[in-house]
C-alpha cells in the first residue's frame, strides 16, 4: 500500500529532484505519518490505562488510611 503525500512530492519536484526519487521521497514520509498515528494511539491508550490505576491506588490509599483511623480511635 503507497501512502504519498501530495505536498513533499510537489516540493521534492520544484526543488529539482528526479521523478522516481521524488515519489520515494514522499512515499517514504507518507509511511512515516501512517506509522507516527499508530505510535500516538497506543500512547493514548497507555496514558488513559495510567489515570485508571492511579484512580485506583488513591482509592485504596484513603481506605486504608480510613480502615487504620478508626482501629487506632477504639
Amino acid at each position: 500500500m503507497e501512502i504519498m503525500s501530495t505536498k513533499m512530492y510537489t516540493a521534492l519536484k520544484a526543488a529539482g529532484a528526479p521523478e522516481e526519487n521524488a515519489r520515494e521521497g514522499a512515499s517514504a514520509l507518507g509511511e512515516l505519518k501512517t506509522a507516527f498515528n499508530g505510535i500516538e494511539k497506543k500512547f493514548i491508550k497507555l496514558e488513559s490505562g495510567q489515570r485508571l490505576i492511579q484512580w485506583m491506588v488513591s482509592l485504596n490509599i484513603m481506605l486504608t488510611m480510613l480502615v487504620i483511623g478508626f482501629l487506632l480511635s477504639k
